[in-house]
């Protein structure tokens, strides 16, 4: 096993992630209840969730691809220049160091075109889309309503929890963390992502919070064979009220340090 497989196996912070949140953007006292109280949910269901680099989690997906489909190039450092201004990756480890839980978030400014016509360009998948992409590989892209997401999108994506720790509520929690944090960091207009029509079956669109939906994006050839996706996206607002609905399930609690806008101080709660 290399240093890198190792690393992404067996690697659990000490500290809680909150030490390393800052909340930028977007309503402070809302988004600090909401990040203690899903950190105490994670933590709750055995999970220790923090930031990781999306290398990592390239490694840890193909340690679980029995369970866990390849990632899609977005968030793979062999096809695009991720770094700390244009991503984020959250890793969840359970008690032996292993990772049970994912999810990733990737910044695009698209003032000047929309998701519609990334992804037929491929643009949305790779940096240098003629270089990068598969033989024969190519979107068609007939969701029309989706070219409203233009400007500063937040593509949030590669959800996965692991068998073992599925039917727990994580589903609920981290991916609205996920977006929650791209909010903070970002200030986007849009959040949105793809989803497979497998996954769309079983109801992830509404548990994961979206409240747009639109048909089809088709994408032949991909590195995860042919997929018809629907896109999915929400405005910052509804965000904030889906957040506000996922609290009200329970009791305030209050953390001074993370709602002053900065979560180094903040503890989990408990």
């Amino acid at each position: 096993m290399t240093a890198a497989a190792t690393l992404a196996s067996t690697r659990k912070p000490n500290t809680s992630i909150l030490k390393n949140l800052v909340i930028e953007h977007g309503p402070t006292p809302l988004l600090g209840q909401f990040f203690l109280r899903a950190d105490a949910e994670a933590r709750k269901q055995g999970v220790h969730i923090g930031f990781a680099s999306c290398g990592e989690m390239v490694v840890a997906n193909e340690q679980n691809r029995n369970n866990w489909l390849p990632l899609i190039p977005l968030f793979d450092p062999n096809f695009g220049a991720l770094n700390d201004e244009n991503s984020f990756c959250i890793l969840g480890w359970n008690a032996s160091g292993e990772v049970v839980t994912a999810n990733a978030g990737r910044f695009y400014d698209w003032q000047a075109t929309n998701l519609v016509r990334e992804a037929e360009s491929l643009r949305l998948f790779y940096d240098d889309p003629e270089r990068m992409k598969a033989a024969g590989e190519r979107c068609e892209a007939t969701a029309t309503t989706a070219t409203c997401i233009t400007g500063r999108v937040a593509y949030v994506g590669a959800a996965w929890v692991r068998p073992d720790f599925r039917g727990r509520g994580l589903s609920e929690t981290l991916p609205r963390f996920a977006k929650a944090y791209a909010l903070t960091r970002w200030r986007p207009d849009w959040i949105t992502s793809l989803m497979t029509e497998a996954t769309h079956r079983r109801g992830f669109a509404e548990r994961f919070g979206y409240n747009h939906i639109d048909w089809e994006v088709l994408w032949i050839n991909s590195r995860l064979g042919d997929l018809r996706c629907a896109v999915l996206w929400m405005e910052t607002a509804h965000l904030v009220d889906d957040l506000a609905g996922y609290l009200s399930r329970f009791a305030p609690q209050v953390d001074a340090a993370i709602l002053d806008g900065r979560a180094k101080q903040a503890k989990p709660a408990k």
